[in-house]
């Protein structure tokens, strides 16, 4: 700033003006030069004999007063600007400011909204129960959320869980020609996996599944089973079948889920080592040191004891004592102590610092014990066990006291008598240890007996009739036979079976696995060539599953898209049940792929804070407040709420339940009133009357309890199928998922969003009579990210609605309970609630392909990957498919492709080689027509249902 020449210091301008369009107000102009400058021209006037000629000289101390004050006062006025900016809604930044600046204008900041789903319910087959409400299920967090805690979510109603509506099927499905290729060679040519016709639970990898096509059996370990888009997909091993088999996949049906496992009548010998056994057959004998230390852990119960001999040929290894407990050979091992030092005075009882000897011997002490690792101590009485605290040097210090004296004993290995240490560290790896050896089914006499295999099993067993289909299994091998017979000798059944069983089973741990509780058909068996129409207001479902009735909602899911949809009326048929949708659904669905879940409940993320004690009341210290000690509060639907949601939590006063209410101004002095205040760090503060407006609590002693629910933000807009987790599960349900995506959920509004949603407040005033009015007070509504409102025709009457279609937070589709509740709070407010309609956003998937010139200098690599981010779409990446970028209904035109190309660093010049909408045509079109309920989406490299990016690079640097 320059400072003209002639002028006194109170005549030069004291601020600048503000041009035009600036961020931020600049009420304070002056820099630090332009404040330096002023008090140097003021100088000379302030201190008279000081010299300008010294100014630049350095080490004056007028200068350097000047510039100590100037760099004061640039900071007191980075201060004041900023404090000036906080007082105005568009320059303020500071979530408290804007708390403050919106409650001017009737606007409450949102403080988030939680994430709602429909859940389906799988109950045991032939089960049926009901769950109550705030059942809780939990969900893993998305992979880029750094938070790795369970997401909770909990029921908001009561459910009845019947099995038969698990999985229903609509009238009118076919007979698939296809078949499945099994073969004896796991290098042929064949089939390894499948996706079945419905959800199938309690399916373990490695138990055993059946191919039975009523004529042939295979049997193959499983070895994964997925869920996926509401189905069950197997993968079995390569190679499993006996013979080369194709089987019609309309007869097939994959048993598994066995109803029993059977034990052979010898395991429990086999597998069983008896108590007070002292010799222990190993895997492995040549590995123990006579007189050495051993911990028997025998599946958490652990025997210290000594090797007094073994035999490496026998596989055997004799212990100075017998086991305290029968033992299970598969679930028993033999670590062997490593010797970590020796004592040869006598160690009291009551003793918990062991010093250690120091000898010339290196195998006395090579070890030192880490904490938390188990310690033998060898003696005269044999070994006693304890548990290392610490060591350091000679000495161990021990967890608990030893419980007697410890002697010293000579060995044979050794000339002075000494209690000896041995270390062993069960959770390492690196431990040396052995497994108990199994016992074969070939071992056995009698079992194979004329081209047949005949089986005594330790007790009898039901449901064994002639033809039962059973497989045998050991966790290794798995075949299946058919049961000939089953006979009942003595109490106990011998079965006898059509073929011989492979002598290589482990009899401890072979398994007969049957009767099959599914019977498993793959999908597409019964495939429809017909379609589902989009608008369909009525479903057909095969037979009479109890309990369909209005109000219950159901999920309608072909595998390739799911939705929501509630019963408003059931009609009986001749073996099938017509119930009317009280919406139309929104997609399509291929009739013979098409599931009906049934037993669906709407689940809201949050977790319940039961009966926190605020405080006591107290009416002289009106009006009372009282904080909750969680914060980060759960919201629920209330159409009456400015926002469409309102805080879950509940207050009671001497066990009287209060109102909250939004805010106390209406509130009168006999009005049991309480409003709940949230915070800028999202503490939240419940907040009563003072006795004019609301009511003040009645004396007592911590009779003010809040019962309140924790849990918002758009972590909680998980995918299908990740609400999966039952920390407590009921007894009669098999297992339980999300068939369609979490939505609705998000954080508090950033200061851009709130700027941008106060101005919709304004131009609403909370009621909505034109189509943009409908628009705005959508997008008041927590958790919609994106809304438009158009006049559609509809029905035969061709009657015009208005039709709102919205994209939740982050891109995710409405969930059923959010567009109800988005319902309710716009009826509320528009001037025709019969015409409206609330309908989710549709992805628009789009095809380019560019052919890029890279300019000289520039590697292909780097632009390549900037050519990627610029047209890709992950959340807040700023591409040109980027959710926050593209608008509901906005068409696509060719000349923004090439602005956002060859905006790219690196890019010379480029040409579209395809520019449509996936599924249509090739071509490269000048524009791209986008409906009004979809959002253009793509820039994936290779996903059709999002839009694939081709990018073909010529030039620069390779």
């Amino acid at each position: 700033m320059s400072i003209e020449a002639g002028l006194p210091f109170e005549a030069l301008p004291v601020t600048a003006s503000n041009r035009p369009a600036l961020p931020r107000i600049d009420y304070a102009a002056d820099d630090l030069a332009a404040l330096r400058a002023r008090l140097l021209h003021r100088l000379p006037a302030a201190l008279p004999g000081w010299n300008p000629a010294l100014k630049d000289a350095g080490g004056d101390y007028g200068t350097v007063f000047v510039d100590l004050f100037a760099q004061l006062a640039a900071i007191l006025n980075a201060y004041a600007d900023q404090r000036g900016n906080e007082g105005f809604l568009r320059t303020a930044t500071l979530h408290r400011s804007l708390i403050d600046l919106c409650a001017l204008i009737d606007y409450r900041l949102g403080s988030g909204a939680s994430a709602s789903a429909l859940q389906a319910f799988i109950a045991k087959p032939g089960e049926r129960g009901m769950l109550p409400a705030g059942f809780q299920l939990n969900a893993a967090p998305l992979p880029f959320e750094s938070d790795r805690t369970d997401l909770v979510f909990e029921t908001q109603a009561p459910l009845e869980v019947d099995a038969a509506r698990n999985l229903m099927r609509l009238v009118g499905h076919d007979r698939s020609s296809r078949t499945l290729r099994l073969r004896a060679a796991a290098a042929a040519a064949q089939d390894v996996a499948a996706a079945m016709d419905g959800v199938y639970a309690g399916l373990r990898a490695g138990a055993p599944i059946v191919f039975d096509d009523g004529a042939t059996l295979a049997a193959a370990p499983l070895a994964a089973a997925v869920e996926q888009a509401g189905a069950t997909h197997l993968r079995w091993t390569a190679g499993a079948a006996a013979a080369d088999r194709d089987l019609a996949i309309a007869d097939l049906r994959i048993r598994a889920r066995a109803s029993q496992v059977m034990k052979l009548a010898a395991a429990e010998r086999a597998d069983e080592i008896v108590l007070g056994h002292n010799t222990l057959p190993v895997a492995n004998a040549a590995m123990f040191t006579v007189g050495g230390a051993v911990l028997v852990d025998g599946g958490g119960l652990l025997m210290p004891m000594l090797v007094l001999a073994k035999d490496a040929a026998a596989r055997t290894i004799t212990l100075d004592r017998g086991v305290a407990a029968s033992l299970r050979r598969s679930a028993t091992r033999v670590l062997e102590g490593t010797a970590c030092g020796a004592a040869t005075g006598t160690i009291r009882a009551g003793t918990t610092v062991l010093t250690r000897d120091s000898t010339s011997k290196k195998k006395d002490f090579p070890h030192t014990p880490a904490p938390g690792d188990l310690l033998l101590l060898a003696d005269a009485s044999g070994v006693e066990l304890a548990t290392v605290a610490g060591a350091s040097g000679r000495t161990i210090t021990l967890t608990q006291p030893t419980t007697r004296a410890l002697r010293p004993v000579k060995r044979s290995f050794d000339e002075t008598a000494r209690v000896r240490f041995y270390r062993v560290a069960p959770h390492d790896p690196a431990t040396h240890q052995t497994r108990l050896r199994p016992l074969l089914l070939g071992e056995l006499d009698g079992v194979f007996q004329g081209g047949h295999t005949v089986l005594a099993l330790d007790k009898a067993y039901d449901g064994l009739a002639p033809q039962t289909v059973v497989a045998l299994s050991d966790g290794r091998l798995a075949m299946a036979l058919r049961v000939l017979r089953a006979d009942s000798v003595e109490g106990r059944t011998v079965l006898t079976l059509d073929g011989v069983a492979s002598g290589a089973f482990g009899v401890a741990a072979l398994g007969l696995h049957g009767p099959f509780e599914h019977a498993m058909r793959i999908a597409g068996h019964d495939r429809a060539e017909a379609v589902l129409a989009a608008g369909a207001s009525q479903l057909d479902i095969v037979g009479t599953p109890p309990g369909l009735a209005a109000g219950l909602d159901l999920v309608v899911a072909d595998g390739t898209r799911a939705e929501g949809a509630r019963i408003s009326q059931v009609q009986a048929l001749a073996g099938a049940t017509r119930v009317a949708l009280a919406r139309p659904l929104e997609h399509a669905y291929a009739l013979g792929d098409t599931r009906i879940y049934g037993n669906v409940a709407a689940v809201a993320h949050g977790a319940l804070v039961a009966d926190e004690v605020l405080g006591s009341g107290d009416p002289a210290a009106a009006p009372q407040r009282f904080g909750l000690r969680r914060p980060a509060l759960a919201f629920v639907p209330d159409a009456a709420a400015p926002r469409g949601v309102v805080p879950a939590v509940d207050v009671r006063v001497d066990g009287e339940r209060w109102t909250t209410v939004d805010t106390l101004a209406g509130s009168g002095p006999l009005d049991r009133h309480c409003m709940v205040e949230i915070d800028e760090r999202e503490r939240a503060t419940v907040v009563f009357g003072d006795g004019m407006h609301g009511a003040a609590p009645p004396s007592g002693r911590d009779n003010i309890v809040a019962r309140y629910r924790v849990g918002h933000g758009a972590a909680a807009n998980v995918a299908a199928a990740a609400i999966a987790s039952m920390p407590r599960a009921a007894p009669f349900l098999e297992r339980s998922f999300n068939p369609v995506p979490a939505s609705g959920g998000a954080g508090r509004e950033s200061p851009a969003v709130a700027k941008h949603q106060a101005a919709h407040r304004v131009r609403t005033l909370d009621r909505a009579a034109s189509l943009a009015d409908h628009a705005d007070l959508a997008l008041t509504f927590a958790g919609i990210a994106k809304a438009r409102a158009d006049l559609e025709r509809e029905g035969a009457s061709r009657r015009r609605a208005i039709v709102v279609t919205c994209a939740a937070a982050g891109g995710n589709a409405l969930s059923l309970p959010q567009k109800e509740a988005l319902l309710a709070f716009l009826s509320t407010r528009s001037a025709a609630p019969g015409r409206l309609r609330v309908r989710g956003h549709r992805a628009w998937p789009v095809r380019l392909a560019l052919q890029v010139n890279v300019a000289a200098n520039h590697p292909q690599a780097a632009v390549q990957r900037a050519l990627m981010a610029a047209f890709g779409s992950q959340p807040g990446g700023g591409g040109f498919f980027a959710f926050d970028r593209r608008g509901l209904g906005v068409d696509l035109a060719l000349s923004e492709v090439y602005l956002a190309a060859e905006s790219v660093a690196g890019v010379d010049h480029v040409l579209a080689t395809l520019f449509h909408r996936e599924g249509a045509a090739p071509e490269v079109a000048d524009r791209i027509a986008v409906p009004a309920d979809a959002l253009a989406t793509g820039g994936d490299p290779g996903d059709r249902a999002i839009g694939r990016l081709t990018l073909q690079l010529a030039g620069g640097l390779a």
